[in-house]
């Protein structure tokens, strides 16, 4: 076995349908298209962001890419 830093971007697409509340919808639409984002707290689509946060899970995804960012192997200072 190696013991190593892994630093790792894990990009997955799920598409199924869903029911949300008007608002959400409409702040989903206006970020739809932009760059990504992750699920900071966002004043602006506050509403958006935690519903996607409650609602997005990795076991509903069809699509897995990886990307490792880097890899570092761990030496013991003894």
């Amino acid at each position: 076995m190696k013991e190593v830093n892994l630093t790792i971007t894990v990009k997955y697409t799920i598409h199924q349908t869903y029911n949300m509340p008007f608002d959400v919808y409409d702040d989903l639409c206006l970020l739809a298209g932009q760059q990504p984002f992750g699920f900071k707290p966002s004043e602006e689509y506050a509403e958006a962001t935690d519903w996607l946060a409650d609602h997005m899970k990795e076991c509903d995804a069809h699509e897995w890419e990886y990307e490792i960012l880097d890899i570092e192997e761990v030496f013991d200072e003894e």
